[in-house]
């Protein structure tokens, strides 16, 4: 695959993104990480996995200039991003979450889905979708924060720091970068003590009983971007990010 790869060993699936420098998610990285972790789920030597990134930043979310395409093909559009991510929250072994620098929008989605995060000291995780025309992500960040902070997340757009979501309970460890794998590690390790059988339907319980409609969620949320995207605020919201200015709203 061009920008997700499957490293195997001793029971350990190590998934990296690589779209460097920042990992912006487009249409076809998605489709590949849905691929990658539906072929986990047949692979009988993997127990556990992690979730990491190459470059500067874990991932900044949708890449913004497919936004642009959006009124075209919506529907195939979201379907994919909620699949993909999906894919990560039902993989059928514990996934540790690797996260560094900024995880923002679907990219905090995916970090959000994991079991388990260890995150570097300068991790951010956001929803910055309402400052670029778009309504999601807002229920993944359910599973890391309390809802009031949920909505000053998804109504601002303003990221909040790894040690604030370590002090809600939604991160395992904060850790300086150049610790980020070791700590990972550690954790997988303990993991592996475990029966993967016994793993693989403790994860499954869990996560029935947590919230059996996530998705469902999802696809609301995405049903008022579907709304917004006729609008000519949303066109100024895009435009404006792009160009790297203030939005000028008109309400219409």
């Amino acid at each position: 695959m061009k920008f997700v790869s499957l490293e195997v060993e001793n029971h350990i699936g190590v998934v990296t993104l690589h779209r460097e420098p920042i990992n912006a998610i487009t249409f076809d990285m998605y489709e590949e990480i849905r691929d990658t972790f539906t072929a986990i789920n047949v692979m009988d030597d993997v127990r556990v996995v992690i979730l990491r990134a190459e470059g500067r930043m874990f991932s900044p979310g949708g890449d913004v200039n497919e936004f642009k395409t959006l009124q075209d093909r919506f529907s195939e559009y979201i379907d994919t991003v909620k699949i993909s991510i999906d894919s990560v929250y039902n993989c059928h072994v514990p996934v540790v979450g690797v996260i560094h620098g900024a995880a923002l929008g679907s990219g905090m989605a995916l970090a959000a889905c994991c079991d388990i995060l260890v995150a570097s000291d300068d991790a951010v995780f956001g929803i910055p979708e309402i400052k670029v025309g778009i309504i999601g992500a807002g229920e993944f960040a359910d599973l890391l924060v309390p809802r009031k902070v949920l909505n000053y997340m998804a109504l601002t757009g303003n990221p909040i720091t790894a040690q604030e979501i370590q002090q809600y309970g939604g991160i395992h460890k904060v850790v300086p970068r150049e610790e980020l794998m070791n700590a990972a590690l550690e954790v997988v390790d303990e993991l592996l003590q475990v029966g993967p059988i016994a793993s693989r339907y403790f994860k499954e319980a869990l996560h029935r009983n947590l919230d059996a409609q996530l998705l469902e969620k999802s696809t609301l949320e995405a049903s008022y971007t579907e709304k917004y995207v006729g609008t000519a605020d949303f066109t100024e919201a895009i435009t404006a990010f792009l160009e790297k200015r203030k939005p000028e709203y008109k309400g219409k």
